[in-house]
């Protein structure tokens, strides 16, 4: 259980770093908020990618032990 609570708090902190407002480099509103849009596009694409990764692991190596066939 005290995993879990770190896991959620750890995942609360790296939300709230993500989405907060960053300086502004431009005075073009619109274009700040696609490029915004972009890298964020870009981190979540990364992270589903990690996810998927580590469950293939995950999967393969309970085949290799047997867990199910």
């Amino acid at each position: 259980m005290r995993i879990v609570l770190i896991v959620i708090g750890a995942f609360k902190g790296l939300a709230h770093w993500f989405f907060k407002p960053r300086r502004r480099y431009t005075s073009i509103k619109k274009v700040e908020w696609i490029v915004e849009r972009l890298i964020q596009g870009f981190l979540i694409m990364w992270a589903i990618l990690f996810i998927r990764w580590v469950i293939l692991i995950i999967i393969a190596t309970m085949r290799h032990f047997g867990a199910f066939d």
